[in-house]
């Protein structure tokens, strides 16, 4: 099957949950220096660091935060990527969230939050405390673990710290089966707790696959899931029966794609769509109509919103500036020219190349 057969293809999660998607780099900094960073390098992204600035920083989430209230629908959900870079290392996180978090947007909205877990646990706890009590208003912690920097007893110690403030998947919908019919029935929250946590486990060899299965054992009563990470670019060495096992276990979105035929498949994530269409690993959707713009929009360090996070060229994806006021939304999808996509929030690409 190649890209000419495709006819539509939807991220069911998206539809079902009837979202409005913001991605925002809040920094470049990360005082971690993992060496299969998709980032690049620490040097490069100190460097990039230097450039940015607090006021900035205070001013695009003033700006997005009225923005969601003035433009957003209270029947949707919101969807907010704080992302970097890892931005609690950043002394003015917490303000920053706060700001976003208590904008006068009378929908539901769900933050979505990389770490590595580096602060002292009470942090983290207190960027809970904010959600705390909170009807509509949700965090999502996705904690990865990098054992160059820290352990497993101590990464887990910080996990289990934050124990009282999970949503249990026996009390509550997982997030991915949120709806707004559901949230219109005042069905949440329940006791107050709003976060859902994630862990993420990057996978490099085999020995690093057998550190992830003794950490998922030794956590499985906390109630949170455990998930491996495989690293793209980067050389890992896995053995063939870890790279079965592995196939098994991708906890990813889920994808449709709607041939010409009227066949439909499911895969588990967008990666999977290049071994599908054989296109080296990443799905080339140059050339389809696209709703990123439209109903989701990417936010850079200095307040650029790009359609979506494929930056090169960035006349084809530039919208303005949100701290400067010029951003608007499209109105109706355009054609893409990425020559790949791999992001985790775009909602559909519909009608294959003419």
């Amino acid at each position: 099957m190649y890209n000419q057969d495709v006819l539509k293809i939807e991220n069911l999660r998206r539809i079902k949950l009837n979202t409005f998607c913001i991605r925002w780099m809040v920094t470049n900094f990360c005082n971690y220096a993992c060496d299969f960073c998709i980032q690049g390098s620490r040097e490069a992204k100190k460097k990039a660091a230097q450039t940015e600035s607090p006021e900035t920083r205070k001013m695009v989430a003033s700006k997005l935060a009225e923005w969601i209230e003035k433009k957003v629908s209270p029947h949707q959900i919101v969807e907010l990527y704080l992302i970097g870079g890892e931005v609690t290392a950043l002394q003015d996180f917490a303000q920053l969230l706060s700001t976003l978090v208590n904008c006068k947007f009378k929908g539901v909205m769900i933050f979505y939050l990389t770490t590595n877990l580096s602060r002292p646990g009470s942090y983290y706890g207190d960027l809970c405390k904010q959600f705390f009590g909170r009807n509509n208003r949700f965090l999502s912690i996705s904690a990865s673990f990098y054992k160059a920097y820290t352990t497993p007893e101590v990464f887990g110690n910080k996990l289990q710290g934050l124990q009282r403030f999970i949503v249990h998947q026996t009390h509550f919908f997982p997030i991915q089966r949120l709806s707004t019919r559901l949230l219109g029935r005042g069905l949440v929250p329940l006791h107050g707790r709003n976060l859902f946590l994630s862990v993420g486990w990057p996978i490099l060899d085999d020995d690093s696959y057998q550190e992830y299965l003794i950490f998922k054992k030794k956590t499985a009563s906390f109630g949170f899931p455990v998930n491996p990470i495989i690293m793209r670019d980067y050389p890992v060495t896995l053995s063939s029966d870890v790279q079965e096992a592995l196939k098994s276990k991708n906890q990813s979105i889920g994808i449709r794609v709607t041939t010409v035929t009227g066949d439909r498949v499911y895969l588990r994530n967008i990666q999977q769509l290049g071994f599908m269409l054989d296109d080296v690993e990443k799905f080339c959707p140059n050339g389809y109509i696209c709703n990123a713009g439209k109903d989701s929009f990417s936010i850079s360090t200095d307040g650029t919103v790009m359609r979506c996070p494929s930056l090169h060229p960035l006349k084809d994806f530039y919208m303005g500036n949100i701290a400067a006021g010029t951003f608007e939304l499209q109105k109706e999808a355009c054609v893409c020219h990425a020559n790949h996509c791999s992001c985790n929030y775009y909602k559909q690409i519909v009608w294959p190349k003419s």
